[in-house]
């Protein structure tokens, strides 16, 4: 049992305190993080973080050993480890189709749990989806599918169907590419409103996005991360957070900060 300090600080109810949290996770991203900052990462923040990504195809360059070490340290603190599905698309541009039953397989066997089915870069129809979820699925993992492009821009009605279209074919959720949510440097809150009113958010994760995506700064990131928490709730799945932002999105997550009263009080 973990012992807090200032316990006598009130937290909000809404947000969920135990692991395995039904919603409210956290995913971040480990971009090459070396064991002693997995290790103190996981003993600092290791009760605010539920998925770690390793993205795109930085698997392949990491000693076998070495990468079952940190999934061992991940999953002692109840954390899953996550496939990004840029990997996936890699594989499948260059291999095929043909190529993506010994990827998932081998996914598995190296100790992923969750494993992410994307087309941010070669374009999907529903067929071909569905196809590559329930191939992954027959492999033993958890699937994500990831509706959304960094390039292009997608009309709500487009993602929300193809969202249907994957839990249609047995995907556990669905993840929204955060550069959807950014366009000419600001937040399309019109995208975003229409978004969270058409998907179920308890199985939908929103990433924010990175300074891999042209024009989105730091500030953005934070202010796109504070929106959601106060629309959707302090139970927001949200996705792609960095190493050093954990503990201060769960910050945000319980309301810890500045923030104006409701009512007064004694000192007024």
């Amino acid at each position: 049992m973990t012992d807090y300090p200032f316990a006598f600080v009130p937290l909000p109810s809404e947000r969920s305190n135990e692991k395995p949290r039904i919603s409210g996770r956290t995913m971040f991203i480990d971009w090459g993080l070396d064991m002693a900052r997995v290790e103190g990462l996981m003993r600092l923040a290791g009760d605010y973080v539920d998925i770690v990504k390793i993205p795109i195809g930085t698997a392949r360059l990491y000693d076998e050993g070495l990468l079952r070490e940190k999934f061992d340290v991940y999953h002692r603190h109840n954390v899953l480890t996550y496939v990004g599905g840029g990997f996936i698309e890699h594989v499948y541009a260059i291999e095929g189709l043909k190529s993506l039953g010994r990827m998932f397989e081998e996914s598995k066997r190296v100790g992923f749990d969750i494993l992410e089915i994307s087309d941010n870069y070669i374009p999907l129809d529903k067929g071909e989806r569905q196809n590559q979820i329930r191939m992954a699925i027959q492999q033993g993992l958890t699937v994500y599918g990831e509706v959304g492009s960094k390039h292009d821009k997608t009309d709500a009605e487009t993602l929300i169907r193809q969202a249907d279209e994957c839990f249609e074919a047995g995907a556990a959720g669905v993840v929204l590419e955060g550069a959807e949510l950014v366009e000419n440097g600001d937040i399309n809150r019109q995208l975003l409103d229409k978004i969270t009113a058409g998907l179920d958010l308890t199985k939908a994760m929103i990433e924010v996005p990175g300074p891999w995506v042209s024009g989105v700064t730091w500030s953005m990131v934070q202010d796109l991360t504070k929106l959601l928490i106060k629309e959707v709730g302090p139970d927001v799945n949200l996705g792609n957070i960095m190493p050093d932002d954990i503990i201060h999105t769960e910050a945000l997550r319980v309301g810890l900060g500045v923030v104006q009263p409701t009512v007064k009080t004694a000192i007024d």
